[in-house]
């Protein structure tokens, strides 16, 4: 019998600029696992906001302020002289850190952007760029779904009376309409999700919950003292 695999299976869902940078982020990082992202569209790295062919659509920022790296902001500008050949037809003329690049081009950036991390993390890291998310991937519920510890892509799509038959829209529309409470275990799966999967030691939650509290019941105090006070002060003019 074969092992189970052991590598970490990060799934981004999203290819513009944000899944994009966070994928190519992950990459640099050199650890030992495998990315899926996620890109229904098929348009990894350009997105809605740098997807579009009108080259009078600009960035908001000028190009010297767009590096994908912050420790690096001559990035960009370093790319666009590199390349200045294969984008002349986009840019006819050179810009400089004061310009305004066209948002197609920065969508050709975000896409190098990732071709390069993926390039420099061979053998260490993999990325897979998916449509859509796979039928076998397992999903763990934050609540209490009737005792089960997981499911799979596939399985809910099937079995959900929620998704069978629904499309995206109507799916949204319909748990729009309804007024749900947060989920029971919606407290132990977000920590663990801005951990990487990794749960917090045991009791840490607990404490965190307290916490919260004693912070909800102090402000409720001041506001009460508040109100007393605000309330004496009238009374001299009544």
């Amino acid at each position: 019998m074969a092992a189970p695999e052991t590598t970490p299976v990060l799934a981004i869902v999203g290819a513009g600029f944000s899944g994009t940078l966070l994928a190519s982020q992950l990459l640099r990082q050199a650890r030992p696992w495998r990315l899926l992202l996620i890109e229904r569209t098929g348009h990894f790295g350009s997105g809605v906001a740098y997807g579009t062919q009108d080259p009078g659509h600009l960035l908001n920022v000028s190009t010297g302020g767009m590096s994908a790296w912050p420790e690096d902001p001559s990035h960009l500008l370093r790319w666009l002289d590199l390349n200045q050949a294969a984008l002349a037809d986009l840019l006819p003329e050179p810009i400089d850190a004061s310009g305004f690049l066209p948002r197609r081009v920065y969508g050709l950036y975000l896409q190098s952007v990732l071709k390069e991390a993926e390039a420099l993390a061979a053998g260490r890291s993999t990325l897979q760029r998916l449509l859509s998310l796979p039928a076998e991937m397992l999903v763990y519920p934050c609540h209490d779904d009737q005792g089960r510890s997981h499911s799979s892509i596939g399985e809910e799509r099937r079995l959900n009376p929620k998704l069978a038959g629904r499309n995206r829209e109507a799916f949204i529309q319909l748990m729009q309409q309804q007024r749900l409470a947060p989920p029971k275990r919606i407290a132990e799966a977000l920590p663990a999700n801005r951990h990487l999967g990794d749960l917090q030691p045991a009791g840490q939650h607990d404490q965190e919950i307290q916490e919260r509290q004693r912070q909800q019941e102090q402000a409720q105090a001041t506001e009460e003292a508040n109100r007393e006070i605000y309330n004496a002060f009238l009374g001299m003019f009544i």
